[in-house]
């Protein structure tokens, strides 16, 4: 799949147009709802992602765990995303 590709290579899922519409709109807009679940799903992703780095445990809803990691474990798994 194209979106999938694109989503490979570094796309943006929280770009927005002039309109101020992301990608899963425009999807949404044109009832590609499987295409909308996959740029819902990669933003939820990217969105854990962060809050994984930035030791945010309440939002990722893993426990407190998070907050004893090590840095340099935090990095080399950020790196495999």
């Amino acid at each position: 799949m194209l979106v999938r590709l694109l989503l490979d290579k570094g796309a943006d899922v929280e770009s927005k147009n002039s309109s101020g519409q992301t990608p899963e709109d425009l999807a949404n807009a044109c009832s590609h709802l499987q295409i909308a679940e996959l740029l819902r799903a990669e933003a939820t992703r990217l969105a854990k992602c962060v809050a994984f780095a930035m030791g945010d445990h309440q939002r990722l809803g893993a426990g407190s765990w998070v907050q004893w990691l090590d840095p340099g474990v935090v990095l080399m798994v950020l790196e495999q995303v």
